[in-house]
């Protein structure tokens, strides 16, 4: 058997249930989490851009919401973001797919997340990142195709197919981007179209290459990318891939919370944070040029990855950890000032390095008032170490809620979710209901 026919027939067959009790409340706590997202998504200014150039497409406008939110979910060894991909793929074909049956929701979301994140593992996601590779958009199409056409029922030859055309629609090139609009959730809501059309093209009966990964050399001669291909396949079903997710407690990139979570954990114990003459967060060297980065005002993305506006917001203006949109940062003298005595260094030793990419670590030594205080950070608030149970996870929602205008609905958006991946008329009324919350009616 190729591996995509192994994959195809673990997508077309395989159940949550398998897993038991834990691996259902696991999932409902990131499905309630990506169904936040696309809510408050809709409210940053580049997805408000979105809804003309995507009026055609609102399967791939939900998915590029869910992930300009920076509050998505995260497999830090893949360094995929799959919820925000899978969860807004699925709803939107159960509104407006007759032929998607929400029977299979839970099952959907589960085969879609675990063939996303095992291929982004198997193409080394959390390192090529820095080539310029966004391992996200390059595993969405295959996400969606295996969680489409679970919906769309499809047996295992024909999910075979759709993945393999999904395959050889992939991209993971972004560029660089030259404005303050950037490009990557346009390219993001693309690729999550391509996947469904990989699946609504297997339905009509159109064929793929099922050995298309059996080979060594096909990835590397299309894309540059290594494929270690065994990753894909070795343990296909044995565990619940939502035991490996992390979920992120605020709006940020994943790897400037830990250091972020560091100084808090500082701050809690008591630190003063005007006291403070200097901050030095050392983390491992793949991403530290990226939480590097100049934080600049009216630069949102900026905002979300530059360690040192993050732990200047969490000592001064916690509550603005939870703005999504960001249009309106503080950039006042304090902040300004806080962040200036924040150095991001490169550690390569064994004690960070030895973690990545599984967990994105941090170090952060202050000196403050004639001491030196340090805290390591390995389990980051939200990891699977570190989980965010119910009350945490609610907590989040409110205040990120809030914080995008839609204060007082948290309780409503937790009941909807609470049978609609057990129930088909309750998934489709929280399709429906979402669509209206999300601005799509």
């Amino acid at each position: 058997m190729s591996i995509l026919s192994e994959l195809g027939a673990f997508a077309a067959g395989a159940s949550i249930g398998s897993h038991g009790a834990r691996a259902r409340e696991l999932q409902r706590r990131h499905f309630l989490d990506a169904l936040t997202a696309m809510i408050v998504g809709r409210t940053v200014e580049d997805a408000t851009a979105l809804t003309d150039v995507l009026s055609e497409h609102p399967l791939g406008r939900r998915v590029a919401e869910a992930r300009i939110s920076e509050v998505d979910d995260i497999h830090c060894a893949s360094c995929v973001t799959p919820s925000s991909v899978v969860v807004p793929a699925a709803l939107t074909a159960i509104e407006r797919e007759p032929d998607a049956d929400p029977t299979h929701l839970a099952d959907a979301l589960w085969v879609g997340t675990e063939l996303m994140t095992r291929l982004g593992v198997a193409i080394d996601g959390a390192r090529i990142l820095y080539r310029g590779i966004w391992p996200t958009r390059f595993c969405a199409p295959f996400g969606v195709a295996a969680a489409l056409g679970r919906l769309f029922g499809l047996d295992a030859e024909r999910m075979t197919n759709a993945l393999a055309i999904s395959l050889c629609l992939a991209s993971g090139a972004v560029g660089r981007r030259d404005r303050a609009r950037s490009p990557r959730w346009l390219l993001i809501a693309l690729a999550a179209e391509q996947g469904a059309q990989a699946g609504r093209a297997a339905r009509a009966g159109f064929g793929g290459d099922a050995g298309l990964l059996d080979g060594p050399d096909w990835l590397a001669n299309t894309h540059g990318i290594a494929l270690d291909a065994p990753r894909l396949t070795d343990g296909l079903g044995d565990a619940c891939i939502y035991e490996e997710l992390s979920l992120k407690p605020f709006c940020s990139a994943k790897q400037a919370i830990a250091a972020t979570d560091a100084v808090r954990d500082l701050l809690a114990e008591g630190l003063d944070p005007s006291t403070a003459e200097s901050i030095e967060v050392r983390v491992p060297p793949p991403y530290a040029p990226m939480i590097a980065r100049q934080a600049v005002a009216g630069d949102r993305t900026s905002t979300l990855v530059n360690a040192a506006y993050q732990i200047a917001l969490a000592a001064l203006r916690p509550e603005a950890l939870y703005d999504v949109g960001r249009a309106d940062m503080p950039f006042d003298k304090g902040i300004v000032s806080l962040a200036g005595r924040v150095a991001v260094r490169e550690d390569d030793s064994a004690g960070l390095m030895a973690h990545f990419p599984t967990r994105f670590p941090a170090t952060v030594v202050i000196r403050a008032a004639g001491r030196t205080y340090e805290r390591r950070v390995v389990e980051a608030t939200g990891d699977p170490g570190r989980p965010l149970d119910d009350e945490a996870l609610k907590a989040k929602i409110e205040r990120i809620l809030a914080n995008a205008g839609r204060r007082g609905i948290a309780e409503d958006l937790i009941e909807l979710t609470g049978s609609a991946l057990a129930d088909a008329v309750a998934a489709r009324t929280l399709a429906a209901t979402l669509a209206e919350l999300s601005g799509h009616n």
